[in-house]
């Protein structure tokens, strides 16, 4: 009953929803044609937050999309695991950031900028996109395959084919310019293959994956994988039925339909690209969420040992962006965006039918995830809108978890708690142990912020002390009138983390 009044008094003073509205996110993805959402707030220990919205199909609502089972392609959120495979070889002093490539490409021919050919490129210069490379769509269209296709290719034939291709290549010199490019990124890729003698998806597996405890079952890049649970694989649409014989004429390899009992959606059955590092890790939301929260955690001590490694990934090599995305600025791979006024380092991805972004605010205390089946391929209006919804319902999940006070929910199908912070303590509005619980509250009056920051930003210390006074004393003397109805650990299962509950 303390906690209840406590928290109700101190949720008087919260103007916004926290967690977000449900409805409203579903009307916000309704709006911009987003068939479905897997939604997930991490901090370096626990998920604060996981909801699913929609479905898989924006014409079917047999399968709704859950954090924990649907699987997403991840697209160019798989270039990230290219950065870390990196560092763990840097670490291992197996790969210098600043060296000419060519000592671990070990090619009969020198690969080099065809205008610049006396200047090294680096992988610095290729996981920060500043290598020269530019874009060549006449190749590239042809990267697009349908099913798991790709292990039909070589990569190491596919990034050859591209780079002694003259018209792939800008027109300034290694360093000066930064250039988002798929290919560049596979290219390291390459490089790590031939350094570890692994394929890259096997690298990933045994080096990063099953580290993680992260189930080859659980993450692929391939479809096969997931034969027993095709049902689980998030499907991809597009919503503008007069792209259909645009996608025929430069991909008809994707074999894209216009979808049944639609006059308004395409259907793109599942495909891959033959540069698949860079794109085509499939895996849940919650699988992705053990991911997140480790690079929270500086990849330590799982994946990497030193904290230069991770200094070295988040260090800002160019500082001018793209001409695409001038505000982006790129580390090793992992890039800083302002987003509302609110400085972010992460990743976005897209492909069709896909849209996704993977941050964590800047002092990587709080990580959101959002993966959807959105579409924002083409650039037009409804991509911005798309964009836009995505960037607002992220900032409304940093918004609560980072810098609001948590205010009181009703909670619903708990499996298990266990309250050991002040942080489950706000999620959670009773205690198996009704004394341990108002200690966890006392003892942290006022690091009741969703990730643990001073709540004070707005009133004095005083002005705190005072009202909890009174609120504790009022609620002292309703308890002793009212006693509270004694909760044993019977009636709970304990464990470390709500990830399942619910709140409405």
């Amino acid at each position: 009953m303390l906690l209840y009044l406590l928290f109700t008094f101190f949720v008087t003073i919260t103007t916004h929803q926290c967690p977000p509205s449900r409805i409203l996110i579903e009307n916000q993805l309704k709006n911009v044609h987003i068939p479905g959402l897997a939604a997930i707030v991490v901090n370096s220990s626990n998920i604060l937050y996981e909801e699913g919205f929609g479905y898989h199909s924006p014409i079917s609502n047999q399968y709704p999309i859950d954090p924990s089972k649907s699987i997403f392609v991840l697209a160019s959120l798989s270039k990230t695991f290219i950065a870390l495979a990196t560092m763990q070889l840097v670490e291992k002093g197996q790969l210098n950031l600043n060296v000419d490539i060519n000592q671990y490409l070990k090619f009969s021919m020198r690969i080099s900028h065809p205008l610049f050919p006396y200047s090294i490129i680096t992988m610095r210069h290729i996981l920060s996109h500043s290598s020269g490379l530019g874009s060549n769509y006449e190749e590239e269209f042809h990267h697009g395959m349908s099913g798991d296709d790709f292990l039909k290719t070589n990569l190491t034939d596919v990034i050859l084919r591209y780079l002694l291709n003259k018209a792939s290549w800008l027109s300034e010199p290694p360093g000066n310019v930064t250039y988002y490019t798929n290919v560049g990124a596979a290219w390291g890729a390459l490089i790590i293959e031939r350094i570890s003698n692994l394929s890259f998806e096997n690298y990933v597996q045994y080096k990063i994956l099953d580290p993680l405890n992260i189930a080859n079952t659980e993450a692929s890049y391939r479809m096969s994988t997931f034969a027993m649970r095709k049902t689980d694989l998030v499907e991809h649409y597009v919503y503008n039925i007069s792209l259909l014989s645009i996608y025929h004429q430069i991909a008809p390899q994707l074999n894209v339909v216009q979808a049944s009992n639609s006059t308004e959606w395409l259907y793109i059955p599942h495909y891959s690209i033959s540069v698949y590092p860079s794109a085509m890790l499939r895996m849940s939301a919650r699988s992705l969420s053990i991911y997140l929260r480790s690079f929270l955690n500086n990849f330590s001590p799982d994946l990497l040992q030193n904290l230069s490694s991770i200094n070295e990934i988040l260090h800002i090599s160019r500082p001018e962006g793209s001409k695409d995305e001038p505000n982006v600025q790129y580390g090793l791979i992992w890039n800083w965006h302002y987003q509302n006024n609110r400085h972010l380092v992460g990743h976005h991805g897209w492909m069709p039918g896909v849209a996704h972004t993977m941050m964590a605010n800047e002092n990587r205390s709080l990580g959101v995830i959002l993966l959807s089946n959105g579409d924002i391929t083409w650039g037009d209006n409804l991509a911005k809108q798309v964009s836009s919804t995505l960037i607002d319902i992220m900032g409304q999940l940093f918004d609560c978890f980072e810098n609001s006070f948590c205010p009181l929910r009703t909670v619903y199908e708990i499996n298990s708690i266990l309250l050991t912070s002040p942080l489950q303590a706000c999620a959670y509005p009773r205690s198996p142990d009704m004394n341990a619980f108002e200690g966890i509250l006392l003892n942290n009056m006022f690091l009741l912020g969703c990730t643990g920051k001073l709540w004070i930003d707005e009133f004095t210390s005083i002005a705190i002390v005072l009202i909890t006074a009174m609120a504790y004393a009022f609620a002292i003397s309703y308890l002793n009138q009212y006693p509270s109805e004694k909760v044993g650990p019977s009636t709970f299962a304990y464990d470390i983390t709500i990830r399942n509950t619910k709140f409405q």
